[in-house]
This record gives structure tokens, C-alpha cells and sequence, in this order.
């Protein structure tokens, strides 16, 4: 079990290195070509739609669940039940806000943002097409969960590779030819529908036996209960992950909506490979749940957690370290000096976040919701308050402040309710094997970014030379305290291996 997760870790990392390297080269192109105001209106509409997922009732988390433990034991009929009330939900939820959003339109656009005169008919236009990328953009996220609930990342994971590589490049192919904000859109929805084609074959195709089956009374009710728990967490998260972009959307303008908007975008792409190779831990713990194998699931538990959790001390040291480098050579200077000190708190509060990324995965797949949902949600509640009151006064910096403050807090109240409860891990376990070793590093990065806070920026090539020399203390650094002795002996073992001869 250790080794497949790895596996299926790695596959699910792998499957989301490629889109994001491609849309970190083509995001300078996509923004330097629509613009400071008209990238803002295309964050803004992207913020709105994402905001009509408080739709989403969660069911994909209850889905991958009960299809995990239904898959391992057997009970073929229990899981095509469970996969046909998700399908149909997840049509119902897309054709419901699709519909939201068209109706409300025209009094977002005119009445809440402060969109600019000359971008509102193209606005509108986007934000139409945007509608229907909703409704297929559900049912994409349900039929991607299928492959992963029966532990079959590798083939998830290279369709979002492949999609997630052709969605960034049709973008600056259209800019390209001369189009703009809502061609642009407009392109965004069509892959969506053919990414949902190909994903019912490869369902198919996992699934031999699949066949959609009216679900019973028991099915609909156990799915229920654990979703409604659940889907707090996805209200809150959509509320506190969108809101701080909606609000600046009202409250400033388009422009620093984009200031603030890129490094956002850029520092939740990073923590969004490493969160893939913990991902994997929410359908193993609910298959080990349901054969009761506790005490494997505990080891597995703090054995990722701990290599998840220094590769995000490590991405952060180099975001924050070389904040201003970054956003300089990436989009440019006007961008970069406006951006760094947002980018360096959202990592920090990034980082925080990341540690309850493993504890709510196993709460979750322990049959737990209810917990985590309830901290989301007051997480959001407190997030969303305090970044209404910090950006009336400071702006995009109050904005950011608000993430990291709120990080903190949250974390420490969650990390400290859910270990030896939900969580069969006492919480000085978790922090001496998972938090302890990768301390130092971080005490590092806080270290560095005082030492460079106001300094002229580094020339590109001694920004290549920072990050390479980071990237090579970081691995011995690893090698020496992060890995376990047996981890590092079968590591170098396979180094080791003489190569089969031709």
C-alpha cells in the first residue's frame, strides 16, 4: 500500500508539473497582451463563476469515499449507485449555476464591480460564455474524481496533463491571431466539453461493468450525510479563496486586482503540485478504514506528511527569498514592484495552510467531516471579514495580510482540535516527525527575507545561481534529517542499481 500511494502521488504530481510550468511561461504573454485592466475583468469573471461553486454540494469527496471502500471490498452494485447520484447531481449543480449566472449578469457587472466603461460590453460577453464553462466545468471535476476514487491517478492525472497544457496554449495561440478577452473564454469552455468527453471514455473504459443504475434509498442517504458535512468545506473554501479577489474587484481597481492576482495565481499554482502528492492519502485512508487497518494508515499518515511538508518549506524559501526576481523576469518590472511583498505573505500564508492539508485528507477518508467543515467555515467567515476591513484600508497588502493572519490561527486551533481525536496521531507526534525536521528552513526563509527586505534585485544570472545552490542544501538537507534511515537506503539502493545490460 506505502509504495502504490507513492506511485499514485507521483503520477497525480507529475500530472499537474507540466500545466503548470506552461502556464507559468505563457501567463507574461497572456497578461503583457490583454492588459493591466482587461487580465483584471478576466480574474474578475474567473472569481465570479468559481463563486457560483457554493453550489457544489461536495458530493465528489462523499463519491470518492463510499466509491473507494464499495471498489475494495467488492460491491460492484453499491458503487455504480454511488457513481450514478454524482453524475446526476453534478449536471443538476452545473445547469443551476449556469443559469445563476446568466440571470445575474448584468447586476453584477453594473452594480457591484467597478468594471471600466470600455471593457463592459466585452465583459459581459466573457462572462456569458464563462456561464456555460460552469456547467461543464462541474461535471469535469466530477468525472476526474472516478479515476482516483479506484486509486487510478495515472490515468487522471496525465488527462489533466494534457488538458491543463492545451488550455494555457489555445489562450495565447487566440491572442495570437488577434483576439481577445472573450475568444479567449470562449476557448476555455470548448476544452472543457471535450476534456468531459474523453473522461466518460476513460471511464468506460476503467469500468467495464459500470452502468448507470438508479441509486436506492440507503445509497442516497449515506452519500447525503457525509457530502452535506463536506460540502461546508467547499462553501468556505470557494467563499475565502474567491472573496479576497471579489472584494477587491469593488473596492479598487482592475489593475490591482491584477497586482495581486498573479502572485496569488502563481504562489497557489506551486502548492498546488505538492497538495496533488498528498491528495492521494484521502481514497487510502478510506480504503484502509474500511478493512480497519489503523495502524498503517498512521505510519502512511506521518510518513507523507513529512516529505510533503518540507517540499513546502523548500518552495517557499525559494519564493520568498527571490520574491521580487521572480515577478521581474517572469512579467516585468511594474508588476514586480508592486507584487513581491504580496507573493512573500502568500506564501508564508500558503505554507501554514499546507499543514492541515494531510490532517483533514485522513479526518475526511475516517468518515469526519463535520469537523473539518466546521473550521472551513470559520475560517472563511473570519477571512472574509478580515479582509473586507484590511483592504478599506490598505488595499491589496490588507488583502494578503488578512491570508496570512488568518493562516495562523486557523491552523494552530485546527492542528491542535484534530490530532487524537479524527486523527489517530497524537499532536507532539505530528510535530516532532512532521514539523520539527523542516523548522530549520523555514527559520531560514523568515531569515532571508528580513536580510532583503528593500535590496536592488539580483541580476538574472545570480537569480539562477541563488535558486540552483538552494536546490542542491535543500537535497543534502533532505538526505541527512528529512528522510527515514530505511527511505534513505532503499533511495540510494535504486541509485545504486546497475543499469540491465542492452
Amino acid at each position: 500500500m506505502k509504495f502504490e500511494t507513492l506511485r499514485n502521488g507521483l503520477a497525480n504530481f507529475m500530472g499537474g508539473v507540466l500545466p503548470a510550468l506552461v502556464t507559468l511561461f505563457t501567463t507574461p504573454f497572456i497578461v503583457n497582451t490583454l492588459g493591466e485592466s482587461s487580465y483584471g475583468v478576466l480574474t474578475l469573471i474567473t472569481a465570479i463563476v468559481g463563486y457560483f461553486a457554493f453550489l457544489d454540494l461536495n458530493v465528489t469527496a462523499g463519491s470518492v469515499k463510499y466509491v473507494a471502500e464499495h471498489h475494495a471490498t467488492g460491491n460492484v452494485l453499491r458503487r455504480n449507485q454511488t457513481l450514478t447520484s454524482g453524475m446526476a447531481l453534478y449536471l443538476i449543480i452545473g445547469l443551476a449555476g449556469c443559469g445563476l449566472v446568466l440571470l445575474f449578469t448584468d447586476a453584477l457587472l453594473d452594480s457591484v464591480f467597478a468594471i471600466p466603461a470600455h471593457l463592459r460590453g466585452e465583459a459581459e460577453q466573457a462572462l456569458v460564455f464563462a456561464a456555460f464553462g460552469f456547467l461543464f466545468g462541474q461535471l469535469q471535476i466530477y468525472l476526474n474524481s472516478v479515476p482516483q476514487s479506484i486509486r487510478r491517478y495515472d490515468q487522471s492525472a496525465l488527462l489533466e496533463s494534457i488538458f491543463g497544457v492545451l488550455t494555457p496554449l489555445a489562450m495565447v495561440l487566440t491572442l495570437w491571431l488577434g483576439y481577445g478577452l472573450v475568444e479567449i473564454v470562449a476557448v476555455r469552455v470548448l476544452i472543457s466539453v471535450v476534456n468531459n468527453a474523453v473522461l466518460l471514455g476513460m471511464i468506460r473504459r476503467l469500468l467495464p461493468d459500470f452502468v448507470l443504475v438508479k441509486p436506492d434509498q440507503q445509497t442516497l442517504i449515506v452519500l447525503g450525510k457525509f457530502s452535506g458535512f463536506a460540502y461546508l468545506s467547499r462553501l468556505a473554501t470557494v467563499a475565502y479563496a474567491q472573496g479576497d479577489k471579489l472584494i477587491l474587484g469593488a473596492l479598487t481597481s482592475m489593475s490591482a486586482l491584477t497586482h495581486y492576482a498573479v502572485p496569488f495565481m502563481l504562489v497557489n499554482r506551486v502548492f498546488a503540485l505538492s497538495y496533488r502528492l498528498g491528495g492521494v492519502l484521502f481514497p487510502v485512508a478510506s480504503a484502509l478504514a474500511a478493512n480497519r487497518e489503523i495502524d498503517r494508515l498512521r505510519e502512511l499518515y506521518l510518513y507523507a506528511a513529512r516529505y510533503v511538508f518540507f517540499i513546502n518549506v523548500s518552495l517557499a524559501l525559494m519564493l520568498t527569498t527571490l520574491a521580487h526576481e521572480i515577478l521581474l523576469y517572469w512579467i516585468g518590472p511594474t508588476l514586480a514592484t508592486g507584487g513581491a511583498a504580496v507573493l512573500t505573505l502568500i506564501t508564508f500564508a500558503s505554507l501554514i495552510d499546507s499543514l492541515t492539508n494531510a490532517p483533514s485528507l485522513v479526518n475526511d477518508g475516517l468518515g469526519q467531516p463535520h469537523i473539518t467543515g466546521g473550521f472551513a467555515v470559520s475560517r472563511a467567515l473570519l477571512g472574509v471579514a478580515l479582509t473586507l476591513l484590511l483592504v478599506k484600508e490598505f488595499g491589496m497588502m490588507g488583502a494578503a495580510w488578512a491570508q496570512l493572519v488568518v493562516s495562523v490561527l486557523m491552523t494552530v486551533l485546527f492542528l491542535g482540535y484534530v490530532h487524537g481525536r479524527s486523527v489517530p496521531v497524537r499532536l507532539r507526534d505530528y510535530v516532532r516527525v512532521v514539523v520539527a525536521p523542516s523548522l530549520p528552513i523555514l527559520a531560514i526563509a523568515l531569515g532571508m527575507v528580513a536580510i532583503r527586505l528593500g535590496s536592488p534585485p539580483l541580476p538574472m544570472s545570480q537569480t539562477f545561481l541563488v535558486l540552483l545552490v538552494e536546490g542542491l542544501a535543500l537535497a543534502a538537507y533532505a538526505m541527512i534529517f528529512i528522510f527515514r534511515s530505511a527511505d534513505r537506503r532503499a533511495l540510494l539502493g535504486r541509485l545504486r542499481a546497475p543499469r540491465p545490460s542492452v
